[in-house]
């Protein structure tokens, strides 16, 4: 693969997992769709949502993948500009 190909999709896939965290920020998304097929039981006493560990676990995942990515894409320019 030419590493302009290789560039763009690493930074297409740090865009999507940027985005996916700004989404999920905002609703909670995945967690409710968790929650709808496996329901937990809400503690009284708690106002954080019970699928709320889900929601965070995700941007965790998108954040460090996304990180990798727009680190490895950067690295790829750096070693093309350096290249002989």
């Amino acid at each position: 693969m030419e590493w302009t190909k290789k560039v763009f999709l690493l930074f297409a896939v740090a865009v999507s997992c940027a985005v996916f965290v700004w989404l999920d920020n905002g609703n909670m998304f995945f967690g409710k769709t968790i929650d709808r097929f496996f329901p937990c039981v809400q503690n009284i006493g708690d106002s954080f949502p019970c699928y709320g560990v889900y929601d965070l676990a995700a941007m965790l995942v998108a954040l460090v993948g996304g990180s990798l990515s727009l680190l490895a894409a950067i690295y790829y320019l750096i070693r093309q500009a350096t290249k002989k």
